[in-house]
């Protein structure tokens, strides 16, 4: 069973409704088809039905190539920790796999420098790694093809995998419905796909005074929602069956979301109290909140 709040759903639907006027020169949304705000200064535009948040200008797949080929090599997967992090989300995320597989075939996309390949390896599954380039660190047991979730060359005759996995990768496709078509395509049946996001579209995201910040282009340039989620899955013969938040351990739990909470709660408040207050500090402040959204996908 799904585990939905459908105020959080919801959410984006009704704030549409409550102060934006359309500019008829505005781009429709790429995966609802609905009426979007104006380009922001950074670039962005965002969606009045499913709320997502995407670049207006897409960067050509050369400007792609060159990004990633260069970034992968020094991935450390942010923060202050200097890599180490990259371990401990590795095993997480084996955690959240093996509670509905505990062997098969899996292939990882975009897994830059981060250890899951290996780890799922030495786990007992049989493990392909896709990527703009091969991961210095990868072990000798596991496949490596070259290609991402903006190209089909991923899809190839005969090729399935009972789990499909895309840790952090959803915010850097350049299309969102092809990169579903593309994990529609490489599962399964009885298969399964586990995706990693940063969080948007919640109630702490909508009400937060200030911008996400993790819209950053070139790198990200799709932010999805629960709602969007739900929408590329179902069009691409999936549904979406659970999704939730993510975190490593707990005390890191309390500490992100302590900080969306202290920002939300005044949001909230405010855009009650003066809407048009509200939204002038959204665009002029930057939230420090940086939730991670979990989503399980499976065959509807």
């Amino acid at each position: 069973m799904a585990r939905f709040w459908p105020h959080l759903l919801d959410r984006s639907h009704r704030k549409s409704q409550i102060k934006h006027s359309m500019d008829s020169s505005a781009q429709p949304c790429r995966i609802c088809n609905g009426p979007t705000l104006p380009s922001d200064s950074r670039g962005g535009i965002e969606c009045q039905a499913c709320g997502c948040l995407m670049v207006s200008e897409i960067p050509s797949e050369q400007e792609l190539s060159d990004y990633y080929n260069s970034y992968n090599a020094s991935y450390t997967g942010g923060g202050r920790s200097g890599g180490d992090n990259q371990q401990r989300y590795a095993e997480k995320y084996l955690e959240l796999v093996t509670r509905r597989h505990r062997q098969g075939d899996l292939i990882d996309i975009g897994c830059a420098n981060n250890p899951f390949p290996n780890v799922a390896s030495r786990c007992g599954f049989r493990v392909t790694a896709a990527d703009y380039r091969k991961p210095d660190h990868l072990d000798s047991a596991v496949d490596f093809r070259h290609g991402h979730l903006g190209s089909t060359s991923l899809l190839m005759p005969g090729d399935s995998f009972d789990v499909v996995t895309a840790w952090a990768v959803a915010e850097h496709v350049t299309d969102p419905m092809l990169a579903f078509r593309i994990l529609a395509g490489l599962m399964k049946p009885g298969g399964c796909v586990h995706l990693t996001t940063p969080e948007h579209g919640t109630w702490i995201t909508d009400a937060a005074l200030g911008k996400t910040r993790w819209f950053y282009p070139p790198e990200h340039l799709h932010l999805l929602t629960p709602r969007a989620v739900a929408i590329l899955a179902e069009k691409n013969g999936l549904r979406l069956v659970e999704w939730r938040h993510f975190e490593l351990n707990l005390p890191r739990w309390l500490a992100r979301y302590g900080i969306g909470l202290a920002e939300a709660l005044p949001g909230w408040l405010l855009e009650t109290l003066s809407a048009s207050r509200w939204d002038e500090m959204r665009k002029s402040r930057q939230s420090r909140f940086t939730g991670i959204a979990y989503y399980r996908i499976e065959r509807a």
